[in-house]
């Protein structure tokens, strides 16, 4: 869901379709892989060098925002 949040941002700004920033299965990749880095990024099936520089650290900060919640929450259960 946050990485839906975060194309649907993106996509406002730009005034774009939110499948022209990512797919669904571009997103779900992410959510799979968690990219923390642009090397890692850049793994993704669709992210190529410009949508690396547009996107890149949006969605990397989001991947690292949900890992740094998941953690927390792990150390209370």
């Amino acid at each position: 869901d946050q990485l839906k949040e975060v194309r649907l941002k993106l996509a406002k700004e730009a005034e774009l379709p939110a499948f022209m920033v990512f797919s669904d299965s571009s997103l779900r990749e992410m959510a799979v892989t968690r990219p923390m880095n642009e090397q890692e990024f850049s793994n993704i099936s669709g992210v190529g060098k410009n949508k690396l520089q547009r996107y890149g650290d949006d969605f990397i900060s989001a991947v690292l925002a949900f890992c740094r919640e998941e953690k927390r929450e792990q150390s209370y259960s």
